[in-house]
């Protein structure tokens, strides 16, 4: 509690990340996005991109190595899960408590908001904070804590420290799930793996609204 008062935010797990090699095979020339949060599975070991990754495919219906991303992105071990929606009271440095089984492990760095404006009706992210106390009263932050009963608390601004939220705003977050050192691999375990999107009915919607790119989706073999 007395650092809690100090604003010290306990830094929560971390899971291992990959560099990788991406080849595209067997698609035409173009731009291209793999949407964010969609992974990669082999043997019930996933990775995940934790932001959209677009490229361009430059030679038709040939394999062709994707250097830029290669040298630029890594993968992060584990799963993105959806959790319910939260909808906000609306009061100062509102806190919402991500609430997990115990043998979880939620990558402390991987956590993400968006909020569902009810005044402009659009689906917005959110971007992380080390400390609301150092932004202004209209930047949309929140703070991420890990509290003494090893849940992470994601705290709110009142517009002096961040903005507030609204009354029955929205809040959809999307955390990464780690299997912690069973989903630790050697070089080259993962090639072959299987491509899967991230999809919700939700998760559509907020990235429709974020409308990222005018690139074509990368789609797995269900969608």
């Amino acid at each position: 509690r007395i650092v809690k008062m100090l604003g010290y935010n306990p830094i929560g797990f971390q899971t291992s990340i990959l560099p990788f090699t991406l080849e595209a095979i067997n698609i035409n020339k173009g731009l291209y996005v793999i949407p964010r949060y969609s992974y990669f599975i082999k043997n019930g070991i996933s990775y995940s991109f934790n932001e959209d990754i677009i490229f361009n495919k430059t030679l038709d219906n040939e394999t062709e190595t994707l250097s830029d991303i290669s040298l630029n992105k890594v993968l992060y071990q584990g799963r993105f899960y959806e959790h319910p929606p939260y909808t906000a009271t609306g009061e100062d440095n509102e806190i919402f408590t991500l609430s997990v089984d115990r043998n979880i492990i939620i990558d402390h760095f991987n956590i993400f908001v968006y909020r569902y404006n009810t005044t402009d009706q659009i689906w917005e992210q959110w971007s992380s904070t080390d400390n609301l106390f150092l932004e202004s009263p209209s930047t949309k932050k929140y703070e991420i804590r890990l509290n003494s009963e090893q849940n992470y608390e994601i705290k709110f601004g009142n517009n002096i420290n961040g903005l507030k939220l609204n009354p029955n705003d929205l809040i959809a977050i999307y955390y990464l799930q780690s299997d912690s050192v069973n989903g630790e691999i050697n070089t080259g375990e993962l090639n072959n793996a299987t491509y899967v999107r991230f999809f919700t009915d939700q998760f559509n919607k907020i990235y429709n609204d974020l409308s990222p790119t005018s690139a074509q989706l990368l789609l797995d073999d269900n969608n």
